[in-house]
């Protein structure tokens, strides 16, 4: 809706509006608050491929830089607990938004909770390596 995008409250809600909130990672949007029960946040411009594909290294390099940047901003957080960082649990193409083939920004944070950046990394590394023909003639 115009330059910012609605999104159902569910029970995870109040914990993506205040990881949103946090400062120090820009690679997300942003949570503005809520209008007629719809959490708001900023819409971030770009692309999000609607299947996987083959992506070149810069690009793996690029998500992982933003992945990284997440896991820094939350470390040692109130956010994360008595867990090393918040994880995004599906750091995928999928949930990336893409400038000029470039991966800038992580989107639904639906699934976001405390926990091991290993979790973030192996599944990070799953959907950012299937690329095979066979995967993208689906």
């Amino acid at each position: 809706m115009g330059d910012t995008v609605r999104k159902s409250q569910n029970a995870s809600s109040e914990f993506m509006a205040r990881l949103l909130e946090l400062q120090g990672f820009s690679g997300a949007p942003r949570y503005l608050g809520q209008r007629s029960g719809m959490g708001v946040l900023t819409f971030v411009e770009g692309q999000v491929p609607d299947r996987f594909q083959p992506w070149s290294d810069d690009q793996v390099r690029a998500a992982a830089r933003l992945l990284r940047a997440m896991h820094d901003a939350t470390h040692a957080s109130a956010l994360a607990g008595r867990f090393d960082v918040v994880c995004h649990h599906d750091p995928g193409p999928n949930n990336t938004v893409f400038r000029d083939g470039v991966p800038v920004a992580f989107i639904d944070f639906s699934e976001a909770a405390p926990g091991d950046r290993l979790e973030d990394v192996g599944y990070f590394a799953w959907t950012w390596s299937v690329s095979s023909k066979a995967v993208l003639s689906l």
